[in-house]
């Protein structure tokens, strides 16, 4: 009897487990086939290559590269393996990449691409919804106070300001180096591009060094939160817990060190918990600013309206809050330098490792110019204030000129650039050639893969050639293009052609080393940036004449 049960039970048991083995081929089987004719369904719209679904693993994966790699390097690693146009995934949510010069164009010149993707909670936090970088239903309105202050008479201002500001730089630095010392480029050009940002849109006086550091924070905030998932921002409470726990950073670093940390550093992982004490110094920072601006206008000491002063003015008459008025004087004050400032040392690094080109830029300027530039080794013993206005040398004519310098900056900018990559989102479908973007996509544009397009006869080696003859319309847009594009964009050009020629014409540009080639370490987040404290970021700038600082005949390198 208890054998009988005992068979019986076995065979129920051996029952269940083929039953249930069963199943589970079935489930294979179907999820199989499921998935196979998700991947060759046949598609209402031109089909674009990209990484597998994989029943929702696909986006996962694909966000995690976004994340860990960096946004460029992750677009560049796709459209490597997947052509000039992919399909893949941020945030879930369907993200092309897009780098063919005809799809990138067409974007940027859409209206129905003028927004900007990225975590909600992020731009949140960094307060980017008061202002024109990204998504303001104002945005349009904003835009207009900008370009109020970067045209018209901005450009002669421009000129003035650039040269002031590269004059007083250079022989503040000479004069704490007198033995010659070698320079942070890094440093020197960022110190140089807030001085110009204050003197041609707040014109108060400032602590560089502390605001330098502040910015290279908030920046640091903003390209680590600016694509996390939704499920970062959940736990909020530990970042609290954590804020009091851990020191801060302190409140005053030095500009030697303000390029961004790299993300997998150790010390990021500390500086995860603080970046909520981070934005709120930058917030403070630019209060203090926005303060000292409205003191000046009640004293009636300012003579000129500038930008923030016409910002202020315009929420005086209600057209704007006090968050468009301190969120607007953040992002203008950190554009220059956060891009311009990395932009000048790319320049810089080719012409020490060019010295042919370098040769044949002084040629041109001396040419062009005659004494004008060289005359400026005057001013570099004398001693002047951030503030202390100087009669100018060079003028806007003078630059239209020089058409080697120009070609030079456009190369730079083509061949090593910063914003490697425009982010955007669609709000109606946009049909491309290869596909159609579909409602609340995303958009991310690989702006330096188009610009090695073989319109350019020298694509993947740096060249003046490459600017000889006319870019096809569409081919380089290092600015962007359409309703976004780049409010500063004019007089960016013009503010480096002057430090350019104000510096070359006086000091010849070496490595510091002897080594031409020194690998400089840079991080592809957000943008392109220079990794902190590197050999690559030091340079020697040789006098061509001597007797440059107060008639004394030192080395400058």
């Amino acid at each position: 009897m208890e054998l009988e049960q005992h068979d019986e039970s076995c065979t129920v048991n051996t029952l269940m487990w083929t039953l249930g083995y069963n199943v589970l081929q079935i489930i294979i089987v179907l999820t199989s086939f499921l998935t196979i004719v998700y991947s060759f369904r046949t598609p209402t719209k031109p089909r674009i290559s990209g990484p597998s679904f994989l029943l929702g693993l696909g986006p996962l994966l694909s966000h995690g590269r976004f994340v860990v790699m960096g946004i460029w390097r992750a677009a560049d690693y796709y459209n490597s393996c997947y052509g000039d146009n992919v399909r893949t995934w941020i945030g879930g949510k369907e993200t092309f990449i897009l780098s063919s010069p005809q799809a990138v164009h067409k974007v940027l010149k859409s209206v129905w691409c003028a927004e900007r993707f990225g975590s909600e909670r992020a731009l949140k936090m960094l307060h980017m919804n008061n202002g024109l970088i990204f998504n303001n239903d104002g945005w349009s309105h904003l835009r207009e106070h900008f370009m109020r202050a970067v045209t018209g008479s901005a450009v002669d201002n421009t000129v003035i300001a650039a040269e002031q500001a590269t004059r007083n730089c250079l022989a503040e630095t000479l004069r704490a180096h007198p033995g010659g010392a070698t320079l942070d480029v890094l440093k020197l050009m960022r110190c140089l591009t807030l001085r110009l940002s204050n003197l041609l849109f707040l014109h108060v006086p400032i602590n560089e060094t502390h605001l330098l550091g502040v910015i290279n924070d908030y920046f640091e905030a903003w390209q680590v939160l600016l694509i996390k998932p939704s499920i970062f921002f959940a736990f909020r409470p530990l970042y609290r817990k954590y804020h009091h726990a851990i020191t801060a950073p302190s409140p005053l670093p030095a500009p030697a060190s303000c390029s961004p940390l790299p993300i997998s550093s150790a010390d990021s992982f500390h500086k995860f918990f603080t970046f909520w004490n981070m934005l709120e110094k930058m917030r403070e920072a630019v209060a203090e600013l926005v303060k000292k601006k409205r003191e000046k206008l009640k004293a009636g000491s300012e003579e000129r309206s500038d930008f923030v002063a016409g910002l202020i003015q315009a929420q005086e008459l209600g057209e704007l809050t006090e968050e468009n008025v301190l969120q607007c004087t953040l992002e203008m004050m950190i554009a220059a330098p956060d891009t311009m400032s990395v932009t000048l040392l790319f320049m810089l690094r080719f012409l020490a490792q060019k010295p042919g080109i370098q040769a044949e830029l002084v040629s041109e300027l001396e040419t062009k110019l005659g004494d004008k530039a060289r005359k400026i080794e005057t001013c570099l013993g004398k001693e002047q204030t951030a503030s202390e206005e100087t009669p100018s040398e060079l003028t806007s004519a003078d630059l239209q000129q020089l058409s080697l310098l120009d070609r030079f900056i456009r190369e730079s900018i083509r061949h090593m650039p910063v914003v490697e990559v425009i982010m955007r989102k669609t709000k109606m479908p946009v049909a491309l050639d290869s596909c159609v973007l579909p409602p609340g996509s995303n958009v991310v544009l690989n702006l330096a893969r188009m610009h090695r397009h073989p319109c350019f006869p020298q694509a993947h080696t740096f060249s003046t050639d490459n600017f000889k003859e006319p870019v096809p319309p569409g081919h380089y847009l290092p600015f962007g293009a359409g309703r976004r594009s780049c409010v500063g964009r004019h007089i960016s050009i013009i503010a480096m052609k002057v430090v350019l020629a104000t510096i070359l014409p006086i000091f010849q540009i070496c490595p510091a080393d002897g080594d031409k080639n020194h690998p400089l370490e840079t991080t592809h987040d957000l943008s392109c940036h220079p990794q902190q404290a590197q050999p690559g970021l030091i340079m020697s700038f040789q006098p061509r004449q001597q007797g440059i600082l107060h008639g004394k005949e030192k080395p400058v390198g």
